[in-house]
């Protein structure tokens, strides 16, 4: 919505103010934090473009690439004991983790830095607990079946936390001081 929109839902209703006035009043309300505004030109028009936005999936695609250095670390380096260890290790008790809480809470406002990363850690344990019980009871607890077992939950996982950051309504803006308004 414009300015001169809001002024001329205000005249509508008698109230009658400049656009200074108005753009003063927005101003005011969004630094006390009683309104929110938001740019509408950083909004995906689809999901092609939110793919494209790489500085906002960037986690999502660094825990993607994660999983393929993990699965070709088990794979085809099955002498680095060492290498083996870390690699597995993050992408075990983070990775998956992560995903989950992008996908249960895509918006960077709801979920800050440390909140994301414990809760990715608490998550990813669970996941691999859960993957793991799963597995012994399913199939055999096999170095392959969890690999590829977590490869694919974080894989899925990757595509949903993706599909809903598309969906994330229009990013906000923060506001400024300057004479510009």
């Amino acid at each position: 919505m414009q300015v001169s929109d809001l002024c001329n839902a205000l005249a509508l209703r008698g109230v009658v103010f400049t656009e200074k006035d108005v753009t003063d009043a927005v101003w005011k309300l969004t630094r006390s934090d009683q309104i929110a505004m938001y740019e509408s030109s950083t909004a995906a028009k689809s999901l092609w473009n939110t793919l494209k936005n790489w500085e906002g999936n960037l986690g999502i695609y660094g825990s993607l690439l994660i999983c393929l250095i993990a699965v070709a670390t088990v794979y085809f380096l099955p002498s680095l004991g060492y290498v083996r260890l870390i690699v597995g290790s993050c992408y075990l008790l983070y990775v998956p983790g992560y995903l989950l809480t992008k996908a249960l809470f895509p918006d960077p406002r709801k979920l800050r830095g440390l909140e994301r990363i414990l809760l990715s850690f608490a998550l990813s344990s669970c996941l691999a607990i859960f993957d793991g019980v799963l597995l012994n009871y399913a199939w055999s607890l096999t170095i392959n079946s969890v690999v590829m077992s977590t490869s694919a939950i974080t894989i899925i996982l990757g595509v949903v936390a993706m599909l809903r950051s598309y969906q994330l309504p229009l990013t906000p803006k923060t506001p400024t001081l300057n004479s510009n308004r």
